[in-house]
């Protein structure tokens, strides 16, 4: 009787493991689509760019630093004939009032300094290679914290720029050209307060960038619970609130003890 008992019960299992074996394989196929979901490569540099820059930080104007360099150096008053060029002492070049500007800039951010001297190299641009990168990055930056609140941004076309050898360059929107085509559900703000920080989401449902800032998250809102007196889920009676208190009292006494 035994023997036949256990071996209904073996059946019975391996019945009942037949049966999940198809749910839990379709739960491996999900899981794997979402550990091998990645953003399209536009995308993704766009938000390796915009990571360089912590959450908290705040890029000045570099238009208005150049401005404020200019004002350091005026240059004084000359009198010159009509088409004769004339050196003015003291007066320093656009180009160099730039480059004084740009290292203003990035004084403190010493990742998005590396990228842009690193991207410089490697770029075709003819001029001002520097200056145009962190304009971008920093505009960008602001253009993704307002289309993830649901705001509107403009898109234009680049500027039209010539080589040395009198060629046109016409600059596209890099911006526009990147997001052309996305879904915007997966374009997210991490929610915790500390982060900020703009991330593709591989689920419709993550609101954290990363499982370590959903713990972070999670153990907060315990502990903001317990603070209210609930705990686990269930609220505490003034009983059960004395008996924690005299429990923590008991085992600070026991801490300070050893």
């Amino acid at each position: 009787m035994t023997r036949a008992t256990d071996n209904l019960k073996q059946k019975t299992d391996i019945k009942r493991l037949n049966a999940s074996r198809p749910r839990r394989q379709r739960i491996h196929e999900v899981k794997t689509q979402r550990a091998a979901r990645r953003p399209p490569r536009r995308i993704d540099e766009l938000l390796y760019q915009v990571g360089l820059i912590p959450a908290d930080a705040v890029l000045r104007d570099l238009f208005e630093v150049y401005k404020i360099v200019l004002a350091a150096h005026p240059a004084p008053r000359v009198a010159a004939g009509r088409g004769q060029r004339v050196q003015i002492p003291g007066r320093i070049e656009w180009e160099e009032a730039l480059d004084k500007a740009l290292a203003i800039c990035l004084e403190g951010h010493d990742e998005l300094s590396e990228y842009i001297r690193n991207r410089t190299q490697d770029d075709k641009r003819p001029l001002g290679a520097p200056w145009y990168w962190y304009v971008f990055i920093r505009e960008s930056r602001e253009k993704l914290r307002k289309l993830v609140k649901g705001e509107s941004v403009s898109s234009v076309g680049g500027p039209i720029t010539t080589d040395h050898d009198g060629i046109f360059h016409v600059e596209r929107d890099q911006f526009a050209e990147a997001l052309d085509g996305f879904d915007s559900h997966y374009l997210r703000e991490c929610a915790l307060a500390d982060c900020r920080r703009i991330f593709f989401a591989t689920r419709i449902n993550q609101p954290y960038c990363c499982k370590k800032h959903g713990n972070v998250a999670r153990n907060r809102q315990l502990r903001a619970k317990r603070a209210e007196g609930y705990y686990q889920g269930a609220k505490l009676t003034q009983k059960e609130k004395r008996e924690l208190a005299q429990r923590k009292t008991k085992r600070a006494k026991t801490a300070r003890k050893h």
